[in-house]
């Protein structure tokens, strides 16, 4: 019997439930293996070697290094032209069969001892059909599919397969199956799963500091500010001098070059600044507006707001994953939520209304109560629009590269 190397993904309408599902909810990550493929591409190959697959896998499963059995299976598995580098396409099908095979359970197991019909360790063909067709949902299995398996499992030819092989072996079946277009509400998962994990502000200010840096520069026309690609002379052209000339270039020039630089800058800047600012405003104007005759302490709540909102503002730059730091964190924005809604209800509260608080501190609060809600939305709203932007091209990306 001849054994094919390789077998086209399973028809959608052969496929059982289960592992509908499962190659479905699997597009989320291809987004993901896109992304940090460059990461661990150290040597911008667009392959991985055998170090930087193994440092891959190790990411994949939440930091647990691959033994050498699996890295050398998940190597065997995905590198088919036999380079001894995984190209982006074969890393599509190495994680997933990967991600199949650390999250399998023990039914798994319990249905290759149901059909070790002769006790005897191995698992012949036709018995191996059989439990795949178990695992399909009942539905058929073609023949070719299960020469895939033994020969991703066995890689000898041999007619039987081992226990030891034929759990990553299925693994790398059971997700080859056709890949269907992410759903808009997948899309729109993840982004949402993305916006609440954005917060690398560490990292932005950086960014905003190092442009600001560039821009200065630029601005000055000091040497040693451009980098590869900005150059604002065209140096290519025949004949261009190698140096570029300081003084040939006018203040508008400058400005003009510096400009998107300086405005992207400034940006973050002002991004990482604007809760600062704010929270420092509302302690104030609460100090401020202190009042002893007004019903509801409204002043109060300006005033513990603000410095809730310091306090948590500056634990965004703490970088630690502790998990008492991560629950400081979410109590200090259900109490920021509460003191909204506390805000927001005595303000309106009629008795404020007829009382005499000072118009200062009723449209203040009036304004900072409601302001707040739509500020956030907004921004939410928009960073979900910008990821599910991202996301649909990467969609688009993929329907092109995923040929396995």
């Amino acid at each position: 019997m001849e054994l094919q190397a390789e077998c086209r993904p399973a028809s959608r309408a052969q496929v059982g439930a289960a592992r509908l599902e499962a190659r479905d909810n699997w597009n989320s990550y291809e987004f993901k293996i896109q992304e940090v493929f460059m990461k661990y591409d150290k040597d911008w190959s667009g392959a991985l070697e055998t170090e930087e697959f193994r440092e891959f896998l190790q990411d994949f499963n939440e930091g647990r290094e691959a033994t050498e059995a699996e890295l050398n299976f998940m190597m065997r598995l995905s590198d088919k032209n036999c380079d001894g580098k995984i190209e982006l396409g074969e890393l599509h099908f190495a994680i997933r069969a990967w991600h199949s095979y650390r999250n399998f359970d023990d039914s798994v197991l319990r249905r290759f001892s149901e059909f070790d019909t002769d006790h005897s360790g191995h698992i012949d063909p036709q018995e191996l059909q059989a439990l795949l067709e178990a695992l399909n949902g009942g539905k058929a299995v073609p023949w070719s599919e299960v020469q895939f398996v033994i020969t991703q499992g066995h890689g000898t030819g041999g007619g039987a397969i081992n226990r030891s092989d034929l759990l990553g072996a299925i693994a790398a079946w059971y997700c080859h199956v056709d890949r269907q277009e992410t759903a808009v509400q997948t899309l729109v998962q993840e982004a949402m799963t993305r916006t609440l994990k954005d917060g690398d502000y560490v990292d932005l200010l950086d960014q905003g500091m190092q442009g600001m840096g560039k821009a200065t520069s630029m601005l000055l026309d000091q040497q040693g500010y451009l980098q590869v690609g900005e150059g604002i002379d065209d140096r290519s052209a025949p004949g261009a001098s190698s140096e570029p000339d300081l003084n040939s270039r006018s203040l508008s020039q400058r400005l003009k070059k510096a400009l998107p630089l300086l405005t992207r800058s400034c940006t973050q800047m002002c991004y990482i600044a604007f809760p600062f600012t704010f929270c420092t405003l509302l302690i104030c104007l609460g100090w401020a507006t202190h009042s002893d005759t007004c019903p509801k302490n409204l002043d109060g709540v300006m005033l513990w707001f603000g410095l809730l909102g310091f306090g948590a503002s500056i634990l965004v730059y703490v970088e630690s994953t502790a998990v008492m730091l991560e629950r400081a964190r979410m109590a200090m924005v259900v109490m920021l939520a509460v003191l909204n809604i506390t805000g927001f209800l005595w303000t309106t509260d009629g008795d404020v209304v007829d009382a005499t608080c000072g118009h200062l501190l009723i449209y203040s609060s009036m304004c900072i109560w409601m302001g707040i809600p739509v500020v956030v939305m907004s921004l939410g709203c928009y960073f979900v629009a910008s990821h599910v932007k991202d996301l649909q091209q990467k969609e688009q990306s993929l329907t092109h590269q995923l040929v396995l």
